[in-house]
């Protein structure tokens, strides 16, 4: 029996562990098309831009903006709703010849998740490259995970005051009142919980959320649990209890059907099925987990005296109760990954994989109470005291994976948005070597991204726990381009946040500015946005440098080199040639050179002839990473990475 409870124990650790490691949710209203298409180019400009979802966006708490291939912002019309599931904005008139990128923020209307991503499109030109940067802003926040634990638990320990301490067990424990109020004000904190964790995701003012149609169902919500913790008041204060705690049982079961109006069960197209699956989900579940509670407050009240007939009752119902949460679990998992089989392909089928392990541990310990604890409690109710504390142990991993899945983007959903982008990440520590922060820029091209930063210890590499991280932006390869600061907000551990700023391809110099108190550290970081050829590097022979040369899509190329690579003045050379291999002409090139754990300097640039630049620098023995950027007369940009060796000569 000591092993069942330690196995139980191991197996809340477990999913309370895969809770704890959860990666951030991916999109949820990922975007299915778009007029025009991304990576399209146009003949003539478009008069406007559709954006089709794969749930219903609020129009009134989303947002679209565009950049042109500088970076500017093109003034646009405001976004307004263009069917269940569309967005539509106006172009200006006359938009001239030039790739566009086109910024989109939505809230999912369906269960209020925020989701983020880039259109590409050109006019008279080849779109802008790079990959579309869709990711999920706001994820199961630790607020977000604590609040929803604790209204689904409070919830579902009020409906199982109901429905086996009255219905069940004829009004017993003695302490039923007080469990009622215990799982009211669960509910409460986490409905209270859950509504500011939206508005810190979606970003508006808590009065523009409750006018949206987004908000109302977090109201709503907060308005039913408001109704069971009164009724649960009213039962433990007057004689008229049973009637009391009945009521609030009905209203928990209300609270209930409104949360899963406005979960992933909203989002399913018909939504009324499904939502009513997730409603008898989570109350036959109440009745099943908070029975258990119930029933382990009865075997300590009940001392000496075993509660026999209470113990069947109870394993009756949970049987019928169990069932009902597996039914309709399996149609809610067919639903929203769209079949079993891709349960491991995703963070989210792998989360609902280990609740159902949970739940297939509770029947498990079920069972063993069924067939040899409740028979035998007569002589020894041990084995049952023990086995349901089990039991509760695992449920309480179990509530916490659900509280997790709701925020976390089902693989179906996740699919629809593609690839995941790739990105860059770049480190660095402040002077004094107290604190480090990792950035990672996702796509890591030029255009709308998105910032993720983690503040470590240097020496140990663990969080450090900071009250504000920023990102102050400023370009190098073009430094008329001016700075920009960016505030990222903390999500699990992880400060992120999406900006238009790097908004042209070469090297960036951020300055990491990180708070903690009254202590403010700044810390130095170099990125070099992602390229998009395809690198090359070759030896021509002794005593000549070593040839890099970047194609691009298009056939185009840059060739760059180092000469003569040797500590002490160099030359850096770029070159671009166009597909038939003739020099390309360019109206710019920019070169930057970056050392090894030191800083990026720009380098000045001699134009030897109309696709030949090049730059000295006076250079370092160790490693060199060098950046050039050229655009050519027909606005393309052509940018070329490659590291270098700066050794001494040989004799």
């Amino acid at each position: 029996m000591k092993r069942v409870v330690r196995l139980a124990v191991v197996v809340m650790m477990a999913l309370a562990g895969a809770v704890a490691v959860a990666p951030a949710a991916g999109a949820h209203a990922a975007l299915e098309s778009s007029e025009p298409a991304s990576g399209s180019s146009l003949a003539e400009p478009p008069s406007e831009v559709v954006l089709t979802f794969t749930e219903p966006p609020d129009v009134a708490l989303s947002s679209v903006e565009m950049l042109d291939a500088g970076g500017g912002s093109v003034p646009i019309g405001e976004a307004q709703q263009a069917g269940p599931r569309a967005v539509r904005v106006a172009l200006p008139e006359g938009l001239g010849d030039g790739a566009y990128t086109v910024s989109w923020r939505v809230v999912s209307s369906a269960d209020g998740h925020v989701t983020s991503g880039t259109v590409a499109f050109g006019v008279g030109t080849a779109a802008p490259t790079g990959e579309p940067a869709t990711a999920e802003v706001a994820g199961p926040s630790a607020l977000s995970v604590a609040a929803k634990a604790a209204l689904y638990a409070g919830l579902m320990l009020v409906v199982a005051v109901a429905g086996i301490g009255l219905g069940a067990f004829g009004g017993r424990p003695r302490s039923l009142h007080i469990v009622a109020m215990v799982g009211a004000v669960l509910a409460l904190a986490g409905s209270l919980g859950l509504l500011v964790a939206e508005r810190r995701a979606v970003g508006v003012p808590m009065s523009d959320l409750l006018e949206s149609s987004t908000g109302r169902p977090f109201l709503w919500l907060v308005l039913a649990v408001l109704l069971v913790a009164a009724l649960a008041v009213v039962g433990a204060a007057k004689r008229s209890w049973r009637r009391a705690l009945w009521g609030a049982g009905v209203a928990a079961a209300g609270a209930l059907l409104i949360r899963a109006t406005g979960g992933h069960a909203a989002a399913a197209e018909p939504a009324l099925p499904q939502e009513l699956a997730q409603w008898l989900h989570a109350t036959a579940a109440g009745i099943w987990v908070g029975g258990l509670a119930i029933l382990w407050l009865l075997m300590r009240e009940s001392g000496d005296e075993p509660p026999e007939r209470e113990a069947r009752r109870y394993s009756a119902v949970a049987l019928v109760a169990v069932a009902i949460v597996i039914v309709t679990g399996v149609l809610r998992a067919l639903e929203q990954l769209g079949g079993l089989g891709t349960i491991l392909e995703g963070s989210y089928g792998r989360l609902l994989a280990l609740k159902g392990i949970g739940a297939a541990a509770l029947v498990a310990i079920g069972s063993v109470n069924r067939r040899r604890s409740i028979p035998r409690l007569a002589s020894d109710p041990r084995p049952l005291r023990r086995l349901v504390a089990a039991e509760l142990v695992v449920a309480a991993g179990v509530v916490l994976l659900t509280a997790t899945l709701t925020g976390t983007s089902p693989t179906r959903a996740a699919e629809t948005g593609g690839e995941p982008p790739a990105s860059v990440t770049v480190a660095g520590s402040d002077f004094a070597t107290t604190t480090r922060v990792e950035l990672t820029v996702t796509p890591g091209t030029p255009g709308p991204a998105i910032l993720e930063a983690r503040v470590l210890d240097p020496d140990e590499g663990t969080p450090i726990p900071v009250d504000l991280v920023a990102m102050r932006l400023r370009s190098l390869t073009h430094p008329d381009l001016p700075a920009t600061e960016v505030d990222l907000v903390e999500q699990q551990g992880r400060w992120t946040a999406t900006t238009s700023s790097i908004s042209l391809a070469g090297t960036w110099s951020i300055t990491a500015i990180v708070r903690a108190g009254s202590d403010a550290t700044q810390v130095p970081l170099v990125l070099v946005t992602r390229a998009e050829g395809a690198t090359q590097s070759a030896d021509i022979g002794p005593g000549l440098p070593t040839i890099t040369t970047t194609t691009f899509g298009d056939g185009t190329s840059l060739q760059t080199y180092v000469d003569p690579a040797e500590p002490g003045t160099n030359q850096i050379h770029a070159t671009a040639f166009d597909v038939e291999g003739a020099e390309l002409p360019v109206e710019d090139l920019a070169i930057v050179a970056i050392a090894d754990g030191g800083e990026a300097r720009r380098l000045d640039v001699m134009q030897l002839s109309p696709g030949h630049g090049a730059a000295n620098a006076e250079l370092t023995a160790g490693e060199w990473t060098f950046d050039a950027v050229a655009t050519t007369s027909d606005g393309a940009v052509l940018q070329a990475t490659w590291d270098t060796s700066i050794e001494e000569a040989t004799p």
